[in-house]
């Protein structure tokens, strides 16, 4: 029998395999999340806007700042789940400052920063972290200039006020076209929860 004799197929089987497929990705998911970001919550209304953005194609960079302990990690952590809970099959990677420095560092981890460029969805989670410098700089606007040329959407946690100083003002400049900020506050919630 040919494809073409067999039809399309069933809106019953396909949906049952889109529903074993979320499962899956899911569990994936859970597996890689550390347990620090497994708490229960409710992303902020702004966040969602830019997710509902992104799985339309017109969200580019999400950039979640504000002090220490407010919840940007697992902000960015939240935001992946949601995606692949609702049925988003596209694919993610989350990265921390500090192993992106170690994979910019000399010598560079040229193939995992190639992945890095490509991926659907780019986390990087606490830019600013580790110190950079005129060598990282330059390999992280690389990145940077990579994934904005191909309008790959990023979200980035940092600490830090002014993002150019970490990544150089070109990349800078990239990252703001069709930035959306959102600037978290409140308290250390891992004071909080001592």
């Amino acid at each position: 029998m040919t494809l073409s004799e067999q039809g399309e197929p069933s809106s019953e089987i396909y949906q049952q395999w889109l529903a074993e497929d979320r499962e899956r990705r899911l569990k994936l998911f859970y597996d890689t999340r550390p347990a620090a970001f497994a708490d229960k919550g409710r992303l902020d209304p702004r966040v969602h806007e830019w997710l509902e953005a992104f799985i339309v194609g017109r969200a580019r960079t999400l950039l979640l700042g504000g002090p220490t302990g407010v919840g940007k990690s697992w902000t960015a952590w939240k935001s992946i789940e949601t995606l692949v809970h609702n049925g988003w099959r596209g694919v993610w990677s989350l990265v921390t400052g500090y192993r992106l420095s170690r994979l910019i560092a000399p010598p560079v981890d040229d193939e995992e920063l190639d992945r890095l460029a490509r991926v659907d969805l780019l986390v990087i989670d606490d830019l600013g972290s580790a110190p950079v410098t005129d060598w990282t700089g330059s390999h992280l606007g690389g990145l940077v200039d990579e994934r904005w040329s191909h309008r790959r959407p990023s979200i980035l946690t940092t600490n830090v006020q002014q993002i150019g100083g970490l990544v150089g003002p070109r990349a800078a400049s990239r990252l703001a076209d069709g930035m959306t900020a959102v600037v978290l506050d409140g308290p250390d919630r891992r004071r909080a929860a001592q």
